[in-house]
């Protein structure tokens, strides 16, 4: 329930009274002229009831296409607006989460789990406003006119449609195993989809298309086989609803019938009942299917807080002195190699090198300090204390650069106001000018999809610039220089040099020409960290 209550802070609560209101006056208007038949269609009919009955049904008619066209046009922005919020709430949460819960999951499956709850959560109050205020409407109106023809007809059909009503809501509820079967296997097809098509010039690359696309037929056929069980559920849903609707009409016939035996008049009652009992119907139909929306939602809803379990005990750091990591131990798996950190010492303003052969472990200790991953077994004092998993608040400047669909500028800058000259600068230092001399629209240029419009050199250099103008007391390097040629690479040395002399960093590298700059060395062997 917290969730919920967290989510429904971002709701617009004017806008959200407003629509409410206006699917209200839309509702009476639309159920007036129901009223209006069984007022004016009275035994005898006649030439003025049917003049009067049409100016009413006329201006009623007029003053809910007002009313619709003003509830669509803020419901809809209004319905938007809070599925797009909805997205966005998930996004700050996706944030926060533990990143090596994220690395359990596929990104095209967090995504589209992302867009189907926010999805669902729209549709939770679209239902409201387009389905169970029409059905309060419509139900009001009919049990008044039932009660007001006979206590125990209004009680009977009053007691059939509660029925119908709780026994779809029954159904609807079980089938909630069956959406959850197949959510799971509908984001796990769109997740792999959305793979093969991010890694669309790999799959080519590599002449992989008949591999990828066996994957997506197999996928495919756990997704119908998924479906095909869950529409089974359906049809038993609308099979029996649809036979206590039946039999509401029947008894409404019996019940004219009773009445036009004792004398009455039944004609204005069975043309109220016909008028407004297939509407009530449809929106029992169509508001029963709310339970399915909410089914989905807290389905979906559960597969996110599966995957975004936020360690509530992970401490940020700022401000420190001294780390030390003393008997430290860690596996990616249950089975696979443990790296041992036996001892390790970070004074602020040290420059320590990490070496070793790949695969050694060495961009483990950057991740366990950054509080990308924890540790299995050790300690990390700071200052002196004891902390469970301590985060440092660093500049992680990995080799895999990854750039922003945006500009070089926003790329580089992440909203903050930097001058170009101090861009130019270190495009200077970088040895960069004749590349950026020769880009169309300078710092806007788009660098595409993670940086597809420039060469892995480029990306690095400009990653390590978007580095320095963060600018944080702290820097995590690994292998900054790994796409550069020798003159490039020395390059980047002199702007580490120049630009962070008086900061504290890691770098994790192979080369010698960037170890030179550190006061404190370490290295891989046997998967162990050892101070040279």
């Amino acid at each position: 329930m917290k969730d919920i209550k967290d989510m429904f802070k971002f709701v617009n609560k004017r806008k959200m009274l407003l629509v409410l209101f206006l699917a209200v006056l839309y509702n009476l208007s639309v159920y007036g002229s129901s009223f209006a038949l069984s007022y004016y269609i009275t035994s005898p009919l006649t030439i003025k009831k049917l003049t009067s009955l049409l100016i009413v049904i006329s201006v009623l008619y007029v003053i809910s296409l007002a009313l619709r066209w003003i509830y669509v046009k803020y419901s809809q922005v209004f319905l938007y607006r809070i599925q797009l919020d909805a997205e966005q709430f998930f996004y700050r949460k996706l944030q926060k989460m533990d990143p090596q819960n994220i690395s359990k999951y596929h990104t095209g499956y967090i995504q589209n789990a992302i867009s189907n709850t926010s999805e669902e959560y729209a549709c939770f109050f679209e239902t409201i406003t387009d389905e169970v205020i029409p059905l309060v409407v419509g139900l009001i109106s009919f049990i008044y006119v039932a009660l007001k023809q006979s206590l125990l007809i209004g009680g009977i059909l009053l007691f059939l449609f509660i029925v119908a009503f709780i026994v779809r809501i029954k159904q609807t509820k079980n089938k909630a195993v069956y959406l959850s079967r197949f959510g799971k296997s509908r984001s796990s097809y769109y997740a792999a989809l959305f793979d093969f098509i991010q890694n669309i010039l790999t799959v080519i690359k590599l002449n992989a298309s008949e591999f990828t696309n066996k994957v997506l037929k197999k996928k495919t056929d756990v997704f119908f086989e998924d479906l095909q069980d869950l529409e089974n559920q359906s049809a038993k849903v609308y099979v029996t609803f649809d036979f206590f609707i039946n039999l509401i009409y029947i008894f409404i016939v019996i019940a004219s019938l009773i009445t036009i035996h004792n004398g009455g008049d039944a004609l204005p009652y069975l043309v109220f009942y016909v008028s407004i009992i297939g509407k009530i119907a449809t929106e029992l139909t169509t508001c029963s299917r709310e339970v399915e929306h909410v089914v989905k939602f807290w389905t979906l809803k559960k597969q996110l807080d599966e995957i975004m379990e936020n360690d509530e005990n992970t401490i940020k750091i700022t401000k420190w002195n001294k780390l030390e990591l003393k008997d430290g131990e860690f596996s990616y798996k249950e089975r696979s190699k443990v790296i041992r950190l036996p001892e390790f010492v970070f004074n602020k303003k040290d420059k320590i090198s990490i070496m070793g052969e790949s695969g050694q472990g060495k961009t483990t200790i950057l991740n366990v300090l950054s509080g990308i991953y924890q540790l299995k077994n050790g300690q990390i004092i700071i200052d002196n204390e004891k902390l469970d998993n301590p985060k440092l608040d660093v500049v992680y400047i990995s080799q895999d650069v990854e750039l922003f669909d945006l500009s070089i500028r926003d790329n580089l800058t992440l909203g903050k106001n930097i001058s170009d000259k101090k861009i130019m600068e270190l495009f200077e230092d970088a040895g960069l000018m004749e590349w950026y001399a020769n880009l169309a629209n300078g710092l806007d240029e788009m660098v595409g999809e993670k940086g597809v419009k420039l060469s892995a050199g480029q990306r690095q250099r400009l990653n390590i610039i978007r580095g320095i103008l963060i600018d944080k007391e702290v820097y995590f390097f690994d292998e900054p220089t790994s796409n550069l040629d020798k003159e490039s690479e020395e390059r980047i040395v002199r702007m580490i040099d120049k630009y962070l002399s008086e900061k504290t960093y890691i770098v994790v590298t192979h080369r010698d020409s960037i170890k030179r700059l550190c006061n404190q060395h370490y290295v891989f062997k046997d998967h162990t960290m050892y101070k040279v």
